[in-house]
């Protein structure tokens, strides 16, 4: 795994605001990364184009943030969804959706920040309530946001206070059936595009079927502390699952949820922070990226059980709580700038072996892989402690207020904010 793009040093102390990067994800075409961060602030950079280039002598060409975008938030962060049909050459298509604690969910147009659209979810009381994790339907049609008990559908066309529909994950507050609690990530289907994937910190995923507003499949009582990210496996036959204060990353299979059994699992450690730390998928579907608290970033295989192609240490300091592949990969074999401009080369078998290079504590060794592809992805850090914002506002996310036991000499000695780019083959 070799860095091709790396900001650690401008964003250690930004402005003399101590805080850490919480989140990132790539735009559906792959032009511009977006994060979120503790002090409530969006934050856009383009691509490196560096980072396709074959030359290590440009591995690290530019260590100034290619920020495109910066905007500020008034309350904390809770969730952003990319539009998925997002082109940066049709402005009209480059937005994201953003939920903000006690805020209507926004629209917001990627060029500038402004807001095109706003839609309002209400709770019990006639309350505005914002929720805690968005998803887009994959034709971009629909808006889905997770709360307390339900999820709610809206129409992209039409703004205000009128969902298409709600989908109660439970019959009522106080009943023991169906899905409890609130819902911590959304994730449709790329097969089945009226499938909606929810996951709960109740310790449980639902699938919902939007053609019925009902739940077709539930599992209950998952390791950890409460579900943080639920995603279908890129060929929709898979369910791949995290939980807070779990060191596994379960993969189910679709057609067999009954069981409750998971296929397989991948270790990473995370089992003693509240901090989420978040995983990713290639867009072939064969390899998994996560994170750990011990700065690492492990690479799995998922064509073959989960089975851990390498690990790479020092990648941080902090806590690596949010990784992203990039949505495009190309054979091993091709120049990764040809195959990043002509994306119908992707994907092009390889039958040479590689060798990937692995860091290790500032030596690098060479382990074998099986993979055919180069990918590339970004990775983003900092460790949650008690820290001081603007605003005299302590953390961005307010589900984790008890994970503030940070020492006093650690408060002093800030956070470290790091955004990474790596490719990998």
């Amino acid at each position: 795994m070799r860095k091709r793009w790396s900001s650690a040093e401008v964003y250690h102390r930004h402005n003399g605001t101590e805080f850490y990067f919480a989140a990132a994800s790539w735009s559906p075409d792959g032009t511009c990364l977006l994060t979120a961060d503790s002090s409530r602030t969006l934050r856009l950079f383009n691509t490196p184009p560096h980072i396709f280039a074959n030359d290590d002598n440009h591995a690290i060409a530019n260590t100034e943030p290619l920020e495109a975008l910066v905007m500020k938030r008034a309350d904390p962060i809770y969730s952003t969804s990319w539009y998925p049909q997002m082109n940066s050459q049709d402005s009209a298509t480059c937005c994201f959706v953003l939920a903000t604690r006690d805020h209507p969910l926004l629209l917001l147009d990627a060029y500038n920040g402004s807001v095109r659209a706003s839609y309002t979810a209400i709770a019990d009381g006639d309350v505005t309530t914002a929720p805690h994790s968005t998803a887009f339907h994959p034709f971009g049609t629909h808006i889905y946001g997770g709360m307390d008990g339900k999820i709610v559908i809206f129409d992209v066309n039409i703004q205000g206070t009128n969902p298409v529909s709600y989908i109660s994950t439970t019959p009522t507050r106080k009943s023991n059936q169906g899905q409890k609690g609130l819902l911590s990530s959304l994730a449709t289907s790329p097969t089945h595009p009226t499938l909606v994937l929810a996951g709960s910190y109740s310790k449980s995923i639902a699938i919902y079927d939007t053609t019925c507003n009902e739940s077709v499949a539930l599992i209950n009582g998952l390791p950890g502390t409460g579900t943080t990210q639920a995603e279908f496996g890129v060929d929709g036959n898979s369910l791949v699952v995290a939980n807070r204060k779990s060191n596994v990353i379960q993969v189910f299979d679709v057609r067999n949820l009954a069981s409750g059994t998971p296929l397989f699992e991948m270790e990473r450690n995370i089992a003693s922070t509240n901090q989420r730390v978040s995983f990713s998928q290639s867009g072939d579907g064969r390899i998994l990226v996560s994170g750990d608290e011990d700065g690492n970033v492990h690479v799995f295989d998922l064509a073959d059980s989960g089975k851990l192609l390498s690990c790479t240490s020092g990648v941080s300091r902090e806590t690596v709580g949010g990784v992203a592949v990039h949505p495009y990969y190309c054979a091993s074999t091709l120049t990764p700038a040809a195959a990043a401009a002509l994306p119908e080369n992707a994907g092009c078998l390889d039958s040479s072996s590689n060798e990937m290079d692995t860091e290790k504590n500032g030596d690098t060794m060479n382990v074998s892989s099986p993979l055919q592809y180069s990918y590339w992805i970004a990775t983003c850090s900092g460790q949650r402690r008690k820290i001081s914002v603007y605003g005299n506002y302590s953390d961005s996310d307010s589900d984790f207020d008890d994970d503030m036991t940070q020492s006093k000499k650690q408060h002093q000695t800030g956070t470290s904010a790091e955004i990474s780019m790596y490719q990998i083959n």
